[in-house]
């Protein structure tokens, strides 16, 4: 599909699929072949992959649209061609049944001219952003499951080249199903059906992370820093240099992004250390939790209130209502119900009960 590897996943429940044999399978004088050998090896498993994507799912109208990278003239950047798919699903296959290593080195494909060597990766980020539905995923798994059918041999019969037993062909069939919550995304369109994008989430449609690094930097730097009571609480961050131990505003925002990108569930926080070389005592401030951020400032309620306000009165104008499909740059008014929760829920932790209520300049 769009990053092209459709691993089996389920790696322990394979087990027994590791000698590839059971009692049945034993002949006076040693074990049978393993599922591995008798399927032909890689090579043979790659044969099957191979006819599997490219005369089955290739050819079938709704499941080759999800591979509309693969299809692409050039492959974009970072997704692999549907012979990288056909070798990552392979080793995937043969590593179940401890044949071979998965993911193993990178795949190579000179003619994937922008990612000619692309390492397999595991089930669900491959398929970020494809938006599978179950009776999808359902549809694709059906179309292994039937050819692998025809492999099949009744549990007890001597098994030879080219066959599975039922017994193995279940724990198969199994491993690829229990792939089903990795592979679909909740609230896709049920299927069977061609792709179809989802709604960009919040985070992406305000941008990504540059894009809350802007909206936050123009915040702090044309409002907060600009208004006469709340600019006096970044007395640190104006002062030259900066005492060691507090970030720059420049870090601050930095920190601030990640923070509402949490809050999005797009990027984790604290993170690693913000750099900012100017900052010549703390050139590198690792963000901290808003009780310690703001210990000492002596904010009161009111001056919190005005700091969330001014950033709740320059969200509103990117809202439109429930039931709308917002657009980039665009949220819904449920999302931001979410923000507005998520800034003034930090109150308890930044407000200091002592102080005087305001709004205020910094007391010191």
């Amino acid at each position: 599909m769009k990053t092209k590897t459709f691993a089996l996943g389920a790696v322990a429940a394979m087990a027994a699929l590791a000698s590839g044999c059971s009692d049945d399978d034993t002949k006076s004088g040693g074990a049978a072949p393993s599922a591995y050998e008798r399927l032909g090896g890689h090579a043979g498993l790659l044969a099957f992959v191979k006819n599997e994507v490219e005369n089955k799912v290739l050819k079938d109208s709704d499941l080759k649209t999800y591979f509309f990278n693969q299809v692409a003239n050039p492959i974009p950047a970072g997704h692999p061609s549907a012979a990288q798919i056909e070798e990552c699903f392979t080793r995937l296959v043969a590593s179940v049944v401890q044949a071979e290593q998965y993911p193993g080195a990178a795949v190579r494909d000179a003619a994937n001219t922008n990612t000619p060597d692309f390492t397999c990766r595991d089930m669900k980020s491959s398929h970020v952003g494809l938006n599978i539905g179950d009776k999808t995923f359902d549809k694709f798994v059906g179309v292994l499951a039937g050819d692998l059918m025809g492999l099949v041999v009744a549990d007890g019969t001597m098994l030879t080249a080219g066959h599975i037993s039922q017994s193995e062909y279940n724990v198969l069939a199994k491993a690829l199903t229990d792939t089903k919550s990795a592979v679909t995304t909740p609230g896709a369109p049920a299927g069977p059906g061609p792709f179809v994008p989802a709604t960009p989430s919040a985070y992406e449609r305000l941008g990504r992370h540059q894009g809350l690094f802007t909206l936050v930097k123009t915040e702090v730097e044309q409002k907060i820093l600009k208004d006469t009571n709340l600019k006096t609480y970044f007395f640190n961050q104006v002062a030259n240099p900066i005492p060691a131990g507090h970030p720059s505003a420049g870090q601050i925002e930095e920190c601030f992004t990640r923070l509402v990108a949490s809050v999005l569930q797009a990027e984790t926080y604290p993170g690693t250390a913000v750099s900012d070389a100017a900052n010549t005592k703390t050139p590198n401030f690792t963000c901290r939790d808003m009780a310690s951020s703001h210990v000492g400032l002596k904010i009161g309620d009111k001056t919190f209130d005005a700091f969330v306000t001014i950033l709740a009165t320059d969200l509103m104008p990117l809202v439109v209502a429930d039931g709308t499909t917002p657009k980039s740059g665009q949220i819904t008014q449920a999302e931001f119900n979410a923000l507005a929760a998520a800034l003034t829920g930090t109150k308890s932790d930044i407000v200091d009960p002592n102080a005087a209520p305001g709004p205020a300049p910094f007391p010191g």
